[in-house]
């Protein structure tokens, strides 16, 4: 797919960057889709992400109602065609698995990409997703070749920390609504320093953190993959875009901002 790709932005094609993305992680998240069709799996990742806006923007949502009966029959039969299981309401839905899974993670993966493809200011070299790439473990990921050069796992955390899946968490306890803005808490200059919302994946180095990095939640709410298996994705996903997709590209909307 990436090679694809490649090949189109050399012969002179544009591309629209977070359609790739979608696909790729998809894809990689669902490993059985391969040989789906990707007109299928377009449609998939366009609609999954209008639901998760949708369902940001109502505090009651639900896919019954916020879509049109023919759109929602065109998605149901392009992730029966995709996923082999039929769309139910309730727990059986796969949406419940693919919308909160999926949507956070490609998001993610997207921002890292930019960041590191068309921004790099502390000019991380390639050779730092190489070397994980072939070998991903817990030591690689987190390795630091030089004493001023992050590792991959500090990459991912800056990343984690600027753009992080879930920017506001609220919560029904009975008589009232507790809500946490991780957003602001990710980018508090009193935490991070006076370059909060800058990206720069080296301070790490300094060890900073803390309460302040809340990218997966706390308490019993907190993701199981918080520890490795969460950012070790991150890594292998956006390690293998920024390999993939390596000569030819230039980022041309909004004056690059994400």
């Amino acid at each position: 797919m990436l090679n694809k790709k490649q090949d189109q932005v050399m012969g002179g094609d544009s591309i629209i960057l977070a359609k790739l993305v979608q696909v790729f992680v998809l894809k990689k998240f669902f490993p059985t889709i391969q040989n789906a069709y990707d007109a299928d799996i377009e449609l998939i990742t366009t609609s999954i992400n209008s639901l998760w806006i949708a369902s940001k923007g109502c505090g009651n949502f639900s896919i019954n109602v916020s879509t049109e009966s023919k759109d929602k029959i065109t998605l149901f039969n392009a992730l029966y065609r995709v996923f082999g299981v039929q769309v139910s309401v309730g727990k059986d839905n796969p949406l419940n698995i693919i919308l909160p899974a999926y949507e956070t993670l490609w998001r993610v993966v997207l921002c890292f990409f930019i960041e590191i493809k068309f921004r790099n200011k502390i000019g991380t070299p390639v050779h730092s997703f190489e070397a994980f790439l072939l070998h991903p473990t817990q030591k690689s990921f987190e390795a630091r070749d030089l004493p001023h050069m992050p590792s991959v796992r500090d990459i991912v955390s800056e990343t984690l920390r600027l753009y992080p899946p879930t920017r506001r968490v609220y919560r029904d306890e009975g008589t009232r609504i507790v809500a946490i803005d991780v957003e602001y808490m990710h980018r508090d200059k009193d935490h991070w320093g006076r370059d909060a919302e800058e990206f720069d994946p080296t301070r790490w180095l300094r060890g900073q953190q803390g309460l302040g990095f809340l990218p997966f939640g706390m308490g019993r709410f907190e993701c199981p993959a918080k520890a490795i298996v969460g950012p070790m994705m991150v890594g292998i996903l956006a390690g293998t875009l920024v390999q993939g997709l390596n000569k030819g590209w230039d980022l041309h909307d909004d004056e690059g901002k994400i």
